[in-house]
């Protein structure tokens, strides 16, 4: 999601399925569209969820007083330990006990195989039925031949100097969201891939 109008565009998914959900069949159906599952605990991950969170709390009850807010679950699923792991643990500690005390259910250690049929599905056998699914998790990147595992770091991305060298590989350069530079202390894990450096 890039633009307004993509953003725009998941709003009213999921204003249509708070409709659909007022007149739905069964309650299997009903829950499928009230479950919001986003897979990626960075800073859009936790955007969105938030967004949602607050949405629930505040618009929901108001534009929709015939629904029971209580019943719209928001799940945001994280592969790893934390939330924002490219900030500081302070600023992850924030964002989680913001986002739970939201009413948001934040999963750490959750890996996503697939989404079929209405349902995500975990590496751990976990299932969570829902119409709305949000992958902003990124991708990795794409392996480069000639560039072995020693100059790989999170996400398959290139290791770099503070220069976009390559260590120990005189004369190349990486650039963009193909490389990660660990050199900066401020951001250790290195820079969001969209980051402006």
């Amino acid at each position: 999601m890039k633009t307004v109008s993509e953003a725009m565009g998941l709003r009213n998914a999921v204003l249509s399925n708070l409709e659909r959900a007022l007149t739905c069949a069964t309650e299997e159906e009903r829950q499928e569209l009230l479950n919001v599952v986003i897979v990626g605990g960075g800073a859009t991950g936790v955007e969105i969820a938030g967004a949602l969170s607050e949405m629930k709390r505040y618009v929901i009850p108001y534009d929709y007083p015939d629904m029971d807010s209580s019943l719209m679950h928001i799940y945001l699923l994280e592969a790893g330990d934390r939330l924002l792991a490219g900030m500081s643990q302070d600023s992850s500690k924030k964002a989680y006990d913001f986002l739970t005390s939201m009413g948001v259910d934040v999963q750490f250690g959750k890996m996503v195989t697939d989404y079929k049929d209405h349902k995500v599905l975990m590496k751990d056998g976990q299932e969570i039925p829902t119409r709305t699914f949000l992958w902003v998790s990124g991708v990795k990147a794409q392996p480069i031949t000639g560039i072995d595992g020693d100059h790989l770091g999170r996400g398959f991305r290139i290791v770099v100097d503070e220069f976009n060298r390559i260590p120990g590989m005189d004369g190349l350069f990486a650039i963009g969201d193909q490389c990660i530079q660990t050199t900066d202390p401020a951001y250790p894990g290195g820079h969001p891939q969209l980051a402006q450096v």
